[in-house]
């Protein structure tokens, strides 16, 4: 097994799909545009064409110790938007 799990691990292992957990990053995770309330990645690798003229991306991984702590986090979210009864 990896050490490190991508967003399709990540995305399997919470049952959505890997665009959910780029939603995720995008809004809660290191550079997050609503908050930094995901588990941080373990790793952040940053990688992009060596002419440094186009974009560079950022690849995360987490450890397999912390898929867990992301179901926990998103079956909190999950609760926080069910209406009250």
């Amino acid at each position: 097994m990896d050490i490190f799990q991508g967003v399709g691990r990540v995305a399997a292992h919470c049952g959505v799909s890997r665009q959910a957990v780029h939603k995720w990053v995008t809004e809660h995770g290191p550079a997050g545009t609503v908050d930094q309330s995901m588990p941080m990645p373990a790793v952040m690798i940053e990688h992009g064409p060596p002419d440094g003229k186009r974009q560079v991306y950022c690849t995360y991984g987490w450890t397999v110790d912390q898929l867990e702590e992301i179901r926990r986090w998103r079956d909190e979210r999950l609760r926080e938007r069910q209406p009250a009864a």
